[in-house]
C-alpha cells in the first residue's frame, strides 16, 4: 500500500494485492478503499464547514461562508489488476481548496495557509489503516480456505 498526494490537494492511495489472486478479493480490495474514502471524505469536509477552521479567511470583500468547498470533495475508487486505487480531494468548482491547502500571497503581502485535507488525513490514518489491514486479512484468509485456490497458488508460486 502507499499513499502520495496527486493534484496539489488530492490524496491517492494505492492498494495492491500481492500474487494473483481471484476477482473477489480484488473487489474486496476496492470496496475496502471505498470504505476508506468515506472516513477520509467525511474527516476533510468537517474541517472546511462554515464556521469551522482557522479563520479568519482574509476577504477583501463581505464574504459568507457558503461551505461550497466542504460539499465538492469528493473520493473516488478506481480498479487495477491487483487491487484499486483511492482518490480523495475537491472537484474542479472547488479550485480555491488548492490555495487553502497549500497557502497563497494576500494582496497585503501575507502569506496564508489553511490545510484540511493533510490534517484530517493524519487524523484518520490510523483507523483507516487498521480497516485495511483488518479487510485484507479476512479476504486473504477466505481466499485461502478454499482449497482449489490454495492448490492453484501454490502451483504457481512454484512455477509449474
Amino acid at each position: 500500500m502507499g499513499i502520495r498526494q496527486i493534484f496539489e490537494t488530492s490524496v491517492k492511495i494505492e492498494s495492491f494485492a500481492p500474487g494473483p489472486f481471484s476477482t473477489q478479493m480484488v473487489l474486496s480490495t476496492r470496496k475496502t478503499l471505498g470504505k476508506v474514502g468515506v472516513i477520509l471524505r467525511s474527516a476533510a469536509r468537517a474541517r472546511v464547514m462554515p464556521g469551522v477552521g482557522p479563520g479568519p479567511h482574509p476577504h477583501r470583500t463581505k464574504h459568507t461562508d457558503t461551505g461550497n468547498l466542504a460539499h465538492n470533495i469528493v473520493y473516488r475508487v478506481t480498479g487495477t489488476m491487483a487491487g484499486g486505487n483511492l482518490e480523495v480531494g475537491p472537484k474542479p468548482g472547488a479550485y480555491y481548496g488548492t490555495y487553502l491547502e497549500l497557502g497563497w500571497h494576500a494582496a497585503n503581502g501575507m502569506f496564508y495557509k489553511y490545510p484540511w485535507l493533510r490534517p484530517a488525513l493524519k487524523s484518520q490514518w490510523p483507523a483507516m489503516s487498521h480497516l485495511l489491514l483488518a479487510e485484507g486479512k479476512l479476504a486473504f484468509n477466505t481466499y485461502f480456505r478454499n482449497p482449489s485456490n490454495r492448490a492453484a497458488s501454490v502451483k504457481l508460486i512454484k512455477g509449474r
